[in-house]
């Protein structure tokens, strides 16, 4: 229980001062270099999703693949994850295109780009001898044990959400409203 006048670790003051911002303001303080080139998307990737998905909200090819390049950049840099991970990860296209986030070692996939990130993927945990354990996407579910990289990902695929496309830039909170309004306007 916090103390009486104990404003917790959500306190955004309590934070360091990069952790205050958003990743694209972040990007953006540390100019065009921290930006790095995005990756070609073939026509065949891009297809494999929904293209009617973010419609209005992100061009996935530009600023929105620029945010989730920097996240995959902050993962990579932050060394947490084992690299063999994050390089399967990023290899397989369904993952490249999600937000990847941190937490206790785990490697998580958001549908969106800001904090609180969304839990409805399944999520990876190093287990012992260069082991995966995939749980997820609530901390009390698991899926299972995996022995490589390449199966803990397998794993984490075959459990994406439908429709799971490229990364919305913004919240979770605005993701639902953005997906709602597209419904919205698909039922009309």
């Amino acid at each position: 229980m916090p103390r009486a006048g104990h404003r917790g670790a959500a306190d955004s003051r309590l934070r360091p001062s990069y952790e205050r911002h958003t990743v694209a303001e972040r990007m953006l303080m540390r100019g065009p270099s921290a930006c790095p080139a995005p990756p070609p998307v073939s026509d065949s990737v891009r297809n494999l999703f929904d293209p009617g998905m973010h419609d209005g909200a992100v061009n996935w090819t530009s600023s929105g693949n620029a945010v989730v390049e920097a996240g995959w950049q902050t993962v990579r840099d932050d060394g947490r994850v084992r690299a063999e991970l994050l390089e399967a990860a990023y290899a397989e296209p369904r993952l490249r295109q999600l937000f990847p986030w941190t937490g206790m070692g785990e490697l998580h996939f958001s549908r969106c780009t800001e904090w609180r990130h969304t839990w409805d993927i399944p999520y990876i945990q190093p287990a012992a001898e260069g082991a995966y354990w995939v749980s997820g996407p609530l901390r009390t579910d698991t899926v299972g044990s995996a022995a490589t990289a390449q199966e803990a990902i397998a794993m984490v695929v075959e459990r994406l959400p439908a429709r799971c496309g490229p990364a919305f830039v913004g919240t979770p909170e605005e993701l639902t409203a953005h997906e709602a309004a597209t419904r919205k306007t698909q039922s009309d």
